[in-house]
This record gives structure tokens, C-alpha cells and sequence, in this order.
């Protein structure tokens, strides 16, 4: 689905097997949500299971700098911790968008996150489209008593 820019926030994913999946309203196997579900999960996870921490928050960042560093099409980007709980882990990538479009560039953040990063227990993300980025906000925790792990990634656009 390829939306225009600028849009302030498009469609959630939400792939949850297990407990989550029953426990939160309309949360099945590739449900859309909106912007505002998407938080109120977010929330309530944070507000009962433990942030990743230690070697596991290391082993995620591993992770990630390898499926980015993998990517095609985003192999370069800056990976960091944020310090911030709502996007424990912060990527930002600067592309110029006349080369691809913004759906190749939202497939491969999809395709990564949910296919190399995120935990088969439990996982959820929101694309965010504006003028000038595409955000993808993602969780996901590796069991009902789990800790979870966020992630902000940020791609922003350059016009040539």
C-alpha cells in the first residue's frame, strides 16, 4: 500500500501469537491498528514487563547493525541507544528520495523488523510518512514474562 507524502501517520502491524494476542482488543495475525492503539499497547507493555537491558539490549544492537549492514538499500545507517524507553534503539538513515520510493523504502524497514529483528512471541510496528522522513516505531518482547525492546527508526528524506 503506498501512501502520499505528507501524512501524519498511517497503519499499525500488529503480529502477536501467545498471550498478547487475545489480551489486546483486535490484536490478531497481521491486524491494521491505528496510530493511538499502537501507544496504548506500547504503554501497557512498558508499564508491566522490564526494559532489554545488558547483554541482551548488546545482542539486539549487534543485530541490528548486522541486518542493516545487510540491507541494500539502507546499509550505513547510525545505530544507537536512545536512552529514551519509548525507542530504546534509535536508527537514522539519510537517503535521497528521488532514488527509490517510499514503498521500497517502508517494505525493507517491514521486511527487516519483522522478518531478522523482532521476536516470534511478540511484535508490533507503525510506519509514521511525513515530508520529510519515514519512521518506523516497533516492540517486541520474547515471552509473556519477558522484557521488551523498542526501536525508533528513522529514515530521513533529501530531495535531490
Amino acid at each position: 500500500m503506498q501512501r502520499r507524502i505528507p501524512v501524519s501517520c498511517e497503519t499499525c502491524i500488529l503480529l502477536a501469537t501467545g498471550h498478547y494476542a487475545s489480551s489486546y482488543k483486535g490484536a490478531v495475525w497481521e491486524n491494521k491498528m491505528e496510530w493511538d492503539e499502537f501507544v496504548a499497547i506500547r504503554k501497557e507493555i512498558m508499564a508491566s514487563h522490564p526494559p532489554v537491558t545488558g547483554g541482551n539490549l548488546s545482542g539486539m544492537m549487534a543485530d541490528f547493525h548486522h541486518m542493516f549492514g545487510e540491507s541494500g538499500l539502507l546499509s550505513g545507517a547510525t545505530i544507537n541507544k536512545s536512552g529514551n524507553l519509548e525507542g530504546i534503539i534509535a536508527v537514522r538513515y539519510r537517503i535521497c528520495s528521488s532514488l527509490l520510493d517510499i514503498s521500497s523504502i517502508k517494505d525493507e524497514l517491514e521486511w527487516i523488523w519483522t522478518e531478522d529483528l523482532s521476536y516470534r512471541y511478540y511484535e508490533a510496528h507503525c510506519f509514521r510518512t511525513e515530508e520529510t522522513s519515514v519512521t518506523l516505531d516497533c516492540i517486541t518482547m520474547p515471552s509473556a514474562e519477558g522484557y521488551y525492546v523498542t526501536a525508533s527508526i528513522i529514515i530521513e528524506l533529501q530531495r535531490a
